[in-house]
């Protein structure tokens, strides 16, 4: 486990000069759950390009429940954070339990929602633009982020960006019998745009 830990550190390795210093890095928690604090971290642009800055939202992908509580402070999202600032936008990263190999999709889904309402309801207190959303969704976090953020087609939602992940899970329903159609739908961005 180590080793993977270690690996969690490496930032990305695009950078840009002045990254490290282009943003004030605030925590939160966004709700607690099963004795469980889920945290936002918030980085703030020292130099937006326009204010109040648009916000990225970066959903992290699947594994263990104790990987996924630090999800928030990999160094690839850190970085994503940094850059994001230094290039005048807001970003914010936070950790959602894990689907426990898809058998608590909905508590993910859940997670993911909550972190998005709570950026929404804090985004004019933290002076950023609460009507310019965008969520970048990641490997396995796609469906769950993806579907978030095109479910009911929010007006505040201005951009989607799912980085190499499904757009559906019907291919699960073979492996995970008890699975309901529904839940399968429900974190499905595929379902939502087809509608």
């Amino acid at each position: 486990m180590s080793e993977l830990n270690e690996i969690h550190k490496n930032p990305v390795v695009y950078s840009i000069q002045g990254m490290e210093a282009a943003a004030d890095v605030s925590s939160y928690v966004y709700k607690s759950v099963e004795d469980l604090d889920l945290h936002v971290d918030v980085y703030t642009p020292r130099q937006p390009v326009r204010l109040p800055a648009p916000i990225v939202i970066l959903v992290h992908g699947e594994g263990p429940n104790e990987d996924l509580m630090h999800a928030r402070e990999w160094g690839q999202y850190v970085s994503y954070g940094q850059i994001l600032a230094a290039n005048g936008l807001a970003a914010v990263t936070f950790n959602h339990r894990s689907t426990d190999q898809l058998t608590h999709m909905d508590a993910t889904g859940e997670d993911i929602t909550d972190a998005l309402n709570f950026v929404r309801t804090n985004a004019n207190e933290w002076g950023l633009d609460g009507d310019r959303l965008c969520v970048w969704a990641i490997s396995a976090g796609v469906p769950y982020g993806v579907s978030a953020a095109v479910r009911d087609l929010p007006a505040d939602v201005r951009c989607v960006v799912a980085y190499y992940g499904y757009l559906s899970l019907q291919h699960v329903q073979d492996e995970l019998q008890d699975v309901r159609q529904e839940t399968l739908e429900q974190h499905s961005p595929t379902y939502y745009l087809s509608q």
